[in-house]
């Protein structure tokens, strides 16, 4: 063989050896920088961001210290995530906070607002990241519901579970009822630990709605009258409310009012104590601007209504306007209807 020949095969096997020696160097530096930056906390983020686009839910659930509760379930979890990420920007910036021993991250835009916090962990030896993530939980204050007793109220569609309910109490305005005479009842429900502001139905002729209770807000159970209870009650609450407002300027008869009241109750009562004696002689009444609102069912037998008017008293050719309104209670107690109390508002 020639000794060009030689040469050249020599160059060549030098060459293989060489490309093949920078090969595996290069390699090891790729493993090497590739182990070095899934050992960052920014490699397991952007892995976790590319999960949420991606919709591994049921993964990102797996991967979080969550737990499942009756009232907050792993879909609720997930559900708050697709909540929390809804509109995630492709930039994002990872800003560590210094809380619980620097673990705590907040996920922020490009614009500086945050995004979400986030709780980085060390991972167990053998993961392809050396943190796992996983999106930092606030749970709201204790969320408080009102129902009539026996109303089935859902969460998400699922009933509240028995565990929830802190009390039940007398349903407001039928409180001191004779003996004999069972009150509508209203339960009290506590929601703990939840991650959004509840979804809450209730059973077919029931709404939900939010009140105020000085600077705390409650979801209340009220039934809905069909149209044809709301004609029937209204009826009721105008005949009683008139019949109040007549009495006190004797237009009406004590027994008069006596018969659309439930015997024995405070209201009732009162009533046979009132003296409308003093009322000043006039020649006629008149019900001007009537408006009956807010029908609601308290229970099955129990209904409240609101009535407003004009209450006008006539002396002669002068007039004069006494604006009213009132809530008043009825109850059906066997023997029909009853106005179990009136309020004055």
């Amino acid at each position: 063989m020639k000794t060009t020949n030689r040469f050249r095969i020599a160059l060549a096997v030098f060459w293989l050896v060489s490309l093949a020696a920078i090969a595996v160097g290069l390699g090891w530096l790729w493993f090497r920088l590739e182990a070095y930056e899934n050992a960052t906390p920014e490699a397991a983020v952007r892995q976790y961001l590319s999960d949420l686009r991606q919709g591994r839910w049921e993964q990102l659930a797996a991967g979080s210290d969550f737990t499942p509760t009756e009232l907050v379930t792993e879909q609720d979890y997930i559900a708050f995530l697709q909540q929390t990420y809804k509109e995630l920007p492709e930039d994002t910036a990872l800003v560590r906070t210094g809380e619980e021993g620097g673990s705590i991250y907040q996920l922020q835009d490009k614009a500086g607002n945050k995004i979400a916090a986030l709780k980085l962990t060390a991972a167990p030896a053998g993961e392809k990241y050396a943190y796992r993530v996983q999106t930092r939980t606030t749970t709201l204050d204790p969320v408080e519901v009102e129902a009539p007793a026996g109303v089935q109220v859902l969460l998400g569609g699922r009933p509240l579970p028995e565990a929830a309910v802190r009390e039940t109490v007398t349903a407001p305005g039928y409180e001191q009822l004779p003996d004999g005479i069972a009150a509508p009842q209203l339960v009290r429900y506590e929601l703990e630990g939840l991650l959004q502001q509840p979804q809450l139905t209730a059973q077919d002729g029931y709404q939900v709605s939010t009140v105020k209770k000085g600077k705390q807000t409650i979801y209340e159970v009220t039934g809905v009258p069909s149209a044809a209870q709301q004609q029937e009650y209204r009826a009721l609450a105008e005949k009683a409310a008139k019949t109040y407002a007549a009495f006190v300027t004797q237009d009406a008869g004590r027994g008069e009012l006596n018969a659309l009241l439930l015997p024995g109750t405070s209201f009732y009562k009162a009533i046979q104590q009132f003296y409308n004696g003093w009322y000043v002689e006039h020649t006629g009444h008149e019900y001007r601007n009537l408006d009956c609102s807010e029908l609601e069912l308290v229970s099955d037998d129990a209904f409240s209504a609101k009535i407003s008017f004009d209450y006008v008293i006539l002396r002669g050719s002068r007039e004069y306007l006494y604006p009213s309104s009132y809530r008043l209670f009825f109850l059906n107690a066997g023997g029909g209807w009853k106005l179990a109390r009136l309020d004055t508002l």
